[in-house]
């Protein structure tokens, strides 16, 4: 499962391995300020089954750990079967629109973002 972490001022999300071999990607990271919205998903697959091209692993309901290229709009994708919650984090100025992560404890990461995010537009 992807792991998020904030280092400075950067939102990173860690892949494991497989999620590497699995999404042709590598760890993504973005300035914290380019989130513009950060909202919790109680079925974060139905988010992610979007038609469209994809470069990575999906398999609808189950698994998307991928990029998805949807009406002009580019989403990087990292949800397994056993995380069918997770945070919709929306981007601005990023090279991606949307990070859609499946995550054990939604609420706890999206409280963690929101009060760096806070904390940061204070200083």
């Amino acid at each position: 499962m992807a792991e998020v972490e904030i280092n400075d001022s950067m939102l990173v999300v860690k892949l494991n391995k497989m999620e590497k071999i699995q999404s042709l990607h590598g760890d993504i990271s973005i300035p914290l300020g380019q989130i513009t919205d950060v909202e919790i998903d109680n079925y974060i697959h139905r988010s992610a089954d979007l038609f469209g091209f994809k470069i990575g692993t999906k398999i609808p309901g189950v698994m998307a750990v991928a990029t998805i290229t949807w009406k002009s709009r580019k989403i990087f994708a990292a949800i397994h079967h056993d995380t069918p919650r997770g945070l919709k984090i929306k981007l601005t100025a990023a090279n991606f629109d949307e990070l859609l992560l499946g995550l054990e404890n939604p609420e706890g990461v999206k409280g963690l973002l929101d009060s760096v995010i806070q904390n940061s537009k204070n200083v």
